[in-house]
């Protein structure tokens, strides 16, 4: 028996060295600005006492990146991103929760430019760098 495409892609991911949420901003999403959703973020980091994570600005939304200090495992990374998607719904955090968990996903690459409207590209940019954080001690904290 097969599996289903996205499934066979995470299959393919063996090794990370992040976890990652997207934020969405704008007038139809959960939170009407950046700044909005930046704000929410930080109570939620507060809530669980997470270190000041990586912030890309995609274009409209927020990507967030906690940059491990060493690779894991796929092992390792799924029920830690579950735990991260469960801690973002309980904590009210409008984090796209398919995003979140997807060991296949690829984010938006800063000094590029998001196309999702073409007549008004936008650049993909880092906000902040925050430092590389210990797996056991993020997995703990969650």
């Amino acid at each position: 028996m097969g599996c289903s495409r996205a499934a066979c892609r995470s299959n393919n991911a063996a090794y990370f060295k992040s976890f990652w949420l997207d934020i969405d901003c704008g007038a139809t999403k959960p939170y009407a600005t950046q700044a909005d959703g930046i704000e929410a973020l930080k109570k939620f980091c507060g809530t669980f006492k997470l270190p000041r994570p990586t912030l890309v600005n995609s274009g409209r939304g927020v990507h967030v990146y906690w940059t491990l200090t060493a690779t894991i495992s796929q092992e390792e990374w799924i029920p830690v991103a579950e735990k991260l998607k469960e801690s973002c719904v309980s904590a009210g955090l409008h984090a796209d929760p398919v995003v979140t968990a997807d060991a296949a996903r690829i984010l938006r690459v800063p000094q590029t430019y998001n196309h999702k409207d073409p007549a008004n590209p936008l650049r993909v940019e880092v906000l902040h760098f925050g430092n590389p954080v210990d797996y056991e001690q993020f997995r703990q904290l969650l």
